[in-house]
């Protein structure tokens, strides 16, 4: 084989990886996606008795659902492709619970028609016993003029509201796999309250004003030289509740939202509509709850500033990753393993890990040396318990501020949300841990919190006080003109939000 041939092929397998999975529950009941979905449907019974079938409502669904997932590549990025399973048995084995949009067997017929005829290219998949490759799909200039001749707008796209939100997993094959389950009272009571929670989000336009546009820019997780890009995006605020192992006492955390995807440092920039943000975590969340079930007192104030080691560079974020490792995994090796992957993940930790010839293997010792009381835990994979304990801890909050309705975002054990609210979310983080310790039986002795971004009392200064004139206008008025395109975008929302 020439080595044109092989370059070829590692280009179109690297044009291949830019993809997204097939969403099942993205649609839009918008009448001008209706229109083209109506287009295409009628010009496909013409030739394939199959569209009519016995439901052409659920029919026209599935279609409507692959013209979306289409479209938002096409806004996002023209070049990815959309991963879908073109596999008549997987259409039989999805559980109806995650799949309330009813996609069927009859999805393959409509991606081969749309292949036929143009609207979108095909690179069909392989299943191999070292590696297997689903199928994908993306659309061509055809299938992009009529997005256009009818007039489609990302605020057109839609989330199913019939979206299950309480996920229970279970490891199937090596593999945790969404599994069906019988709901009880705390199901439904879930369910409920992230029902509200979501549609909170769905009507508050959520975004990062400089990077509007442009999106965020991050390594693959598999190979530092690759990139992929994260778009915030208006539709993208749907959260789920996953629960792990087959039991509603493992996991339970929030998860949803392109918020949680990109570095912590971009959250600073988030806007809720105008307002700035403000972010307060639980400082060392996990390691003072196992404190506490050891009825131990922690010895030191930060459990990640560890006797032995310089609390400089990034030392202190490193020992982090060690010591959640430490408690997350089964043992060791695999500790090691996960924590190696996760500075290298990192472009910055890993540059100066390198730059610095730092031997992060040799902090482990003086690390497991300082939480010594707590030792009992230490590659237990006790972590999934502990996810559960911070799930009720964001119940708690997220549930307070959905029924003042204020909008507030999930990152596990902190929180962001308007500045304007910052200090009444450190009085309710504090009480939310309190109320579950209690509930827990353990003693709270209270709880310390990190402040990022605008802190107490700050965003009101802002506002009353004349020598903060010129940074109010820098974040209230300059940010419209600096950045017109996210100001245009906001404008656009609000009036799809009276649409609807």
């Amino acid at each position: 084989m020439s080595d044109t041939n092989n370059i070829d092929k590692v280009t179109k397998a690297i044009a291949l990886d830019n993809s997204v999975l097939f969403d099942v529950h993205k649609l839009s009941l918008y009448p001008e996606v209706k229109d083209l979905v109506n287009y295409f449907f009628e010009h496909f019974k013409k030739v394939n008795k199959k569209f009519e079938g016995k439901n052409p409502t659920k029919n026209k669904t599935q279609l409507n659902t692959l013209i979306i997932n289409l479209y938002l590549n096409y806004i996002n990025d023209k070049s990815r492709y959309t991963a879908i399973y073109l596999r008549k048995a997987y259409y039989d084995d999805i559980d109806e619970r995650y799949n309330r949009l009813w996609m069927t067997k009859i999805l393959i017929e409509i991606v081969h028609e749309l292949h036929n005829q143009g609207f979108i290219e095909l690179e069909l998949g392989y299943f191999a016993k070292v590696k297997s490759r689903m199928s994908r799909i993306r659309g061509t200039n055809k299938l992009f003029t009529l997005f256009n001749k009818n007039n489609f707008h990302e605020f057109m796209i839609q989330v199913s509201k019939d979206k299950e939100v309480i996920i229970l997993r279970d490891e199937i094959n090596d593999k945790q796999e969404n599994i069906s389950y019988k709901d009880t009272t705390d199901t439904i009571e879930w369910r409920k309250n992230i029902q509200k929670y979501n549609k909170l989000l769905e009507k508050t336009y959520i975004d990062i004003p400089s990077l509007s546009k442009s999106g965020i820019r991050i390594n693959q997780r598999k190979n530092k030289k690759q990139f992929r890009t994260i778009f915030i995006s208006q539709w993208d605020k749907v959260v789920t509740r996953v629960f792990n192992n087959g039991s509603w006492d493992d996991g339970g955390r929030f998860y949803g939202g392109w918020w949680q995807r990109i570095p912590s440092e971009h959250r600073k920039q988030i806007h809720f509509f105008n307002t700035p943000s403000s972010e307060i975590d639980y400082s060392g969340l996990h390691i003072n709850l196992l404190y506490r079930i050891c009825n131990k007192r922690m010895p030191m104030k930060d459990p990640y500033v560890i006797k032995g080691i310089p609390n400089e560079g990034f030392n202190r974020a490193i020992i982090k990753i060690i010591l959640l490792n430490i408690i997350n995994a089964n043992d060791i090796k695999k500790a090691i393993k996960s924590i190696r992957q996760k500075i290298n993940y990192s472009e910055e930790l890993y540059e100066w890990v390198n730059n610095n010839d730092i031997e992060w293997e040799s902090y482990i010792d003086n690390i497991l040396k300082a939480h010594d009381n707590i030792k009992e835990y230490f590659f237990t994979g006790v972590g999934i318990k502990l996810q559960n304990f911070d799930s009720m801890i964001a119940e708690e909050v997220i549930n307070h501020f959905t029924e003042l309705s204020i909008p507030i975002l999930c990152i596990h054990d902190s929180f962001v949300l308007p500045a304007n609210q910052v200090e009444t979310l450190e009085k309710v983080m504090k009480e939310s841990f309190d109320y579950v310790c209690t509930s827990l039986e353990l003693v709270s002795n209270g709880t310390e919190l990190s402040y990022k971004g605008l802190g107490i009392n700050e965003f009101q200064a802002w506002l009353s006080r004349p020598e903060y004139k010129d940074i109010m206008i820098d974040n209230f008025i300059k940010k419209k003109y600096e950045y017109p395109e996210w100001n245009k975008k906001m404008e656009e929302f609000k009036n799809y939000q009276t649409m609807q």
